[in-house]
């Protein structure tokens, strides 16, 4: 359906699973899965949820509308050549304008912002709901999508969720198309890779079994983080230092 805005956290999620917040000068909420995320940000009420394919495909076409380039590191590196841990939100406050770094935009080691976003790439991956992959006999990596962000759910491949593609089966190589669904023209997935950090997309992307979506890479992806980095290869369960997410708020 057609609504008149979605908003996104500003900060990467902090809080718990009992209830995910969007704050500055916050630890960044890590260790928790997907599943346990989306709990947390639907606590505070109708309409919050985590970040999603669907904000996911949004904001990549306002960038390219605006950078016009897939290479988003080569605008913004953001923190992405640490070997530490995740930073606390609101490092971009001092930015003064809607999208920036903190002090160098190339060295890999200061957040980033787009239109406001903090660390929409680097510092932890984001978990991204609404998309299952279901990895089928033949070594087949199908997709599915719902469209009802009340309905997400891990581990589904029935309504509400449909089957709407096929996808590029655990390379790990950087991603050199996209085919677009053909139901839904502004969203698509990796069918082909094999490009560089510099060609193409840019980032990379893989896919392992029956997985769910993180996206943006972590503060030691280096040159594989970015918009275009996708990874499905951890279960719903799967929980890591380097992997966090966004609270969400769309008005249904």
């Amino acid at each position: 359906n057609e609504i008149d805005y979605v908003l996104v956290g500003k900060y990467e999620g902090s809080g718990s699973k009992s209830r995910v917040y969007s704050k500055s000068g916050a630890t960044v909420l890590v260790n928790i899965n997907i599943v346990d995320f989306r709990t947390g940000c639907k606590a505070n009420g109708a309409g919050y949820q985590q970040y999603d394919f669907l904000i996911d495909a949004i904001i990549k076409e306002l960038w390219l509308v605006e950078m016009k380039t897939t290479n988003s590191q080569s605008i913004m590196y953001g923190y992405a050549k640490s070997n530490s841990a995740a930073i606390a939100t609101g490092r971009t406050d001092g930015v003064k304008t809607p999208s920036g770094s903190e002090v160098s935009n190339t060295d890999g080691k200061h957040a980033m912002k787009y239109r406001g976003i903090e660390n929409l790439w680097g510092n932890v991956y984001k978990w991204c709901d609404g998309i299952n992959f279901k990895e089928e006999d033949d070594g087949t990596e199908r997709v599915y999508i719902c469209l009802d962000p009340t309905k997400y759910e891990s581990n589904k491949y029935v309504s509400p969720y449909i089957y709407v593609a096929d996808t590029v089966y655990d390379n790990g190589e950087n991603i050199v198309k996209i085919e677009y669904f053909d139901k839904f023209p502004l969203l698509g997935y990796s069918t082909e890779e094999g490009g560089s950090d510099s060609t193409y997309y840019c980032d990379s992307g893989y896919n392992c079994g029956n997985s769910v979506l993180c996206v943006g890479g972590s503060w030691d992806s280096g040159a594989r983080a970015g918009l275009w980095r996708w990874a499905a290869g951890d279960s719903s369960s799967a929980a890591s230092p380097i992997v966090g997410g966004r609270l969400c708020y769309k008005p249904l």
